[in-house]
């Protein structure tokens, strides 16, 4: 028991580890959570409203003498010389929220997640206490450990997960997967800019310069979900787009902040996607535009998030976020028009919630996949099954009929029957009907997938463009003459 369970001795009583035998190490955790608020405490916090006094300020206080007393509130949990413990408080806007990050280090002998959660609970619960005479049903969600280092376990980092809203999963958007980390293993080529100001870590990159940048910033503006200008600017170049044109499908609008530059007519675009554990962000336009965009962005985009961008837009990303877990991807998609050679298979069958057992015991293999039950809500997740058992499974990310386009994804097979046409077969029946509903479908592929292009290739698919995904941590102030190399 005790060889699972180390706060239980070999007779099952709890007792506190001995780390004396280990050697100090640096250890580093990062834990979140959020905190739900009505219009009216979400106003007053975002304003300053509060007879309390100051409440961000109050709670990052909180939150820091929270993690330094972590000892005496949690009984098993050793008491550690902490060397750096940082809170930052976000404002969601849009899902009327406050976004909680706490990053704690030390060198020591043991880890400091309790301490990160421990933070971050106290955050939340002061900003509960100074909010509470306006909205007593205030809610605090979601508080996690996101991701730690350093220690015997190594690095972990919390998947991405979609947070459920009141709609039910129907018409959805592509949902970004974390990617186990991996050096990007060539250089991007620079883009329009100046290879200044970018802080050392990001040096391999390119990078805008911020000068000029500001000029734009009458130009760059919030924008509606719901305008025909933003539609028209995405539906130009609907595969490469589709991901954010999935995202004006009117079930995900809550979830949608939406910026661009516009001149006569719309030049780059912005979306911050927060309806996912790490708020997504994603571009389109012109460098310059993006650039901009961002620059204006910089005080509402959260510390940390998920990107998917055109490689062209990575040195205006690399000015503001230090960027790591790079993933060198490919774009692919096909579209009725074209016939693909797809067609339905009578040994594929749909599948449904009373297969979701099977379903989740093949995506073990496949931890970067992200599958959810209520995707099954769908109807357009096929598998097929060999003596019973579920060998392969191909499903969608979104299917926007309003915007006649679909991607699909969590594409898995068991390890035990690769090699035999298994994704090829559920792909093409999938496909086949989609195109009964949509004219155009997309997907995303690591660039050095072979066996998975080749598959999609058989099918229809063709290579519409290269992007990067990965994660970006925002820098903690914006780069300037000092930061050059």
């Amino acid at each position: 028991m005790s060889e699972n369970l180390t706060h239980l001795n070999a007779q099952g009583d709890v007792h506190m580890v001995d780390v004396g035998d280990k050697d100090a190490s640096h250890r580093m955790a990062i834990a979140n959570g959020s905190v739900r608020l009505g219009r009216r405490a979400f106003e007053c916090l975002n304003d300053g409203r509060v007879e309390k006094g100051n409440v961000l300020a109050t709670a990052r206080v909180a939150g820091i003498m929270a993690a330094k007393k972590t000892s005496e509130l949690i009984p098993l949990c050793h008491q550690i010389l902490l060397s750096k413990v940082e809170i930052s408080i976000e404002l969601n806007p849009i899902q009327h929220r406050a976004i909680i990050f706490a990053e704690v280090q030390t060198q020591s002998q043991t880890g400091v997640e309790m301490e990160a959660l421990t933070a971050v609970s106290a955050t939340a619960l002061t900003i509960y206490d100074m909010l509470k005479a306006v909205d007593r049903s205030i809610t605090i969600e979601h508080v996690q450990l996101v991701e730690k280092n350093g220690g015997k376990s190594g690095h972990y980092r919390r998947p991405i997960k979609v947070e459920r809203q009141s709609q039910e999963f129907g018409e959805h958007t592509e949902i970004p997967k974390p990617k186990a980390p991996e050096p990007h293993p060539e250089e991007i080529r620079a883009a329009k800019g100046s290879k200044t100001n970018v802080p050392s870590k990001n040096r391999d990159l390119p990078a805008f310069t911020i000068e000029g940048l500001d000029e734009y910033a009458s130009e760059c503006k919030s924008l509606d979900g719901d305008s025909d200008q933003l539609k028209n600017f995405l539906i130009k170049s609907p595969v490469r787009s589709a991901y954010m044109l999935g995202d004006l499908d009117p079930a995900y609008q809550h979830a949608c902040l939406w910026h661009g530059r516009v001149k006569k007519s719309i030049e780059g675009l912005a979306l911050l996607y927060s309806a996912l554990s790490v708020p997504a962000f994603l571009t389109e336009g012109d460098s310059t535009s993006v650039a901009a965009i961002i620059n204006t962005m910089r005080d509402t985009i959260p510390r940390r998030v998920y990107y998917q961008i055109h490689s062209e837009h990575l040195p205006a990303m690399n000015t503001f976020f230090q960027l790591s877990d790079r993933k060198r991807m490919l774009r692919m998609g096909l579209t009725k028009a074209e016939n693909p050679p797809c067609k339905l298979d009578d040994e594929v069958v749909v599948l449904s919630h009373r297969d979701t057992g099977d379903i989740m015991k093949l995506y073990q293999h496949y931890p970067d996949n992200f599958f959810d039950p209520s995707m099954l809500n769908t109807g357009l997740y096929f598998g097929i099954r060999i003596d019973g058992s579920l060998q392969s499974v191909a499903g969608i990310h979104f299917i926007s009929e309003s915007n006649n386009i679909a991607a699909v994804g969590n594409i898995v097979t068991s390890p035990d029957a690769r090699g035999k046409g298994y994704a090829s077969r559920c792909v093409s029946h999938l496909v086949t009907k989609l195109l009964e509903r949509v004219d155009i479908i997309a997907l995303n592929v690591e660039i050095d997938n072979h066996a998975a292009i080749k598959c999609y290739e058989g099918v229809g698919f063709k290579e519409c463009m290269e992007f990067e995904e990965g994660w970006a941590t925002k820098h903690s102030h914006v780069p300037g003459p000092l930061d050059a190399p």
